[in-house]
C-alpha cells in the first residue's frame, strides 16, 4: 500500500490469524515519534496523535487513517449530560474554572459540595501541547492513568508518603499526579495534619520536594487545588446558627482549628454552600461556553497565555481602571497574598462580563469570595 510506505512509525501485535492488534502501552509511543504518523493496530481507544490503523497482515488494502482525538473527549461530553446547579454555584463554578482558583467549599453534608469539585474538570481549558507531553510523560513512567488533565481525589486516610511522595528511593505521590490536573481533598480537615501543611509548598511554587536519607528529589505538583469540609464533626454546623449543631462549643472549635491560617490564605475562594439555592437551573454546558468566553477574551484582548490565578499583582493592577489606580481601590485588612488572590478574582469576574479594565464593583464582588469569608470563618465562634 503507497500510504504504509509513508508511515515512519510502526507499533503492534500480532494474533494467531495474523491480525494486528494495538498494544496496551502504545501511548508511550508518542513520547518518540512527536507529530508524526503510527502504523498499528486496530483499537477502540481515543489516541491523541495520528494513526493509520491495520486489521490484518493477510490484506494490506484494509487499513484506516485516525485523526488524533483527546483521550477523554466522551468522559467530558458524559460530564454535561443531565447535571444542573443552582445560579450562586454556577457562578462559583465559572469564576473557578476560567482562572483556575483554588477554592474551599464548607458547608453541611450532603449540600454539594463534592458534585461542585468533582464537575469543574470539564470546564477547564485543554491543556497545551507542552502540559501534555509533561502529562503523559509522567503518567506512562508511573503507570498512571493517560488523561488529558488528570484528576485526584484520594483518600483522607491516605498517608502521608503516598500523598507527597518519599521512600527508598524517593517516588512521586498523589499530588505529582495531579500535576497540571485537578486535585480533589474531599473532607478535608480529615486528612491528617503533614499532609495539609505539606501542600502549601506546591500550592505557591507548583513542586514538591521530597528528601529521604540525604538524597533530595523535586518533583512537580502544579495542580488546581479544590477542597470540601464540614465545619464540626456532626456536618450540620453553619456561620451564625450555632445551634444547629449538636455537638459542644468546645469541640467545634477544635474542629475547625485543623484548618491552619497559613493553609486557609493559600486558598483563593471560599464558599459556603448551605447558601447555595436548592433550584438547579443552570446546566454545565452554559457554564462550560461562559468559562470559554471569558478566556478567549482574555487571549484577545492582553493576548494572554496564563491563566488569571498566575498573574502576578503588578500584571493585575495595570488592568484596573483609573478610579482604582488611583487610589480609588477599597481599603482592605489582610495578607498580601489575600490582597492578590482578591484581585485575581476581580480580574476573572472582569473576564467573564468582558471588561477590558476591572472595575470597583467588580473588585468588591471578588472580596465577597476571596476576602470577606475568610473573615467570617475566623468569627464563626466569636
Amino acid at each position: 500500500s503507497p500510504l504504509l510506505a509513508d508511515v515512519p512509525w510502526v507499533y503492534g501485535e500480532l494474533g494467531l490469524e495474523g491480525e494486528v492488534l494495538a498494544p496496551e502501552d502504545v501511548f508511550r509511543a508518542e513520547t518518540e515519534m512527536g507529530s508524526e504518523i503510527l502504523l498499528t493496530g486496530t483499537s477502540d481507544n481515543a489516541f491523541p496523535f495520528n494513526t493509520v490503523q491495520l486489521k490484518s497482515l493477510k490484506d494490506l488494502s484494509q487499513i484506516e487513517v485516525v485523526s488524533a482525538q483527546s483521550v477523554n473527549q466522551l468522559q467530558q461530553a458524559s460530564a454535561f449530560e443531565e447535571r444542573y446547579f443552582c445560579q450562586k454555584s454556577a457562578k462559583l463554578m465559572a469564576i473557578i474554572a476560567t482562572g483556575e482558583h483554588s477554592a474551599l467549599m464548607v458547608g453541611p453534608a450532603g449540600s454539594g459540595k463534592t458534585t461542585l469539585c468533582e464537575s469543574i474538570p470539564p470546564l477547564l481549558k485543554s491543556p497545551s501541547i507542552k502540559e501534555k507531553k509533561e502529562i503523559r510523560r509522567w503518567a506512562l513512567a508511573m503507570n498512571w492513568p493517560l488523561e488529558d488533565r488528570p484528576f485526584v481525589m484520594p483518600h483522607h486516610s491516605t498517608p502521608n508518603i503516598s500523598m507527597i511522595g518519599g521512600g527508598i528511593p524517593p517516588m512521586p505521590g498523589e499530588i505529582t499526579r495531579a500535576h497540571k490536573g485537578v486535585l480533589v481533598l474531599d473532607e478535608l480537615l480529615e486528612f491528617s495534619n503533614p499532609v495539609k501543611e505539606s501542600l502549601r509548598e506546591p500550592i505557591v511554587s507548583g513542586q514538591i520536594s521530597v528528601s529521604r536519607r540525604g538524597v533530595k528529589k523535586e518533583y512537580p505538583a502544579d495542580f488546581l487545588l479544590l477542597a470540601t469540609s464540614n465545619l464540626c464533626p456532626c456536618g450540620q454546623l453553619v456561620p451564625k446558627t450555632y445551634n444547629s449543631c449538636r455537638f459542644s462549643l468546645t469541640k467545634c472549635r477544635s474542629y475547625t482549628e485543623k484548618l491552619s491560617g497559613p493553609l486557609a490564605d493559600r486558598f483563593h475562594i471560599l464558599a459556603y454552600s448551605h447558601l447555595w439555592e436548592k433550584k438547579e437551573e443552570v446546566a454545565l454546558s452554559q457554564i462550560k461556553e461562559q468559562v470559554q468566553q471569558a478566556q478567549a477574551f482574555a487571549k484577545q484582548a492582553r493576548q494572554q497565555e496564563l491563566v488569571n490565578s498566575k498573574l502576578s499583582t503588578a500584571q493585575i493592577l495595570a488592568t484596573c481602571d483609573h478610579f482604582l489606580s488611583h487610589g480609588g481601590m477599597p481599603e482592605f485588612t489582610g495578607s498580601r497574598r489575600r490582597f492578590k488572590a482578591v484581585l485575581q478574582v476581580a480580574r476573572t469576574l472582569a473576564d467573564l462580563q468582558q471588561c477590558e479594565k476591572i472595575s470597583l464593583k467588580q473588585v468588591q464582588t471578588a472580596m465577597s469570595y476571596a476576602q470577606l469569608p475568610f473573615m467570617e470563618l475566623q468569627q464563626i465562634f466569636a
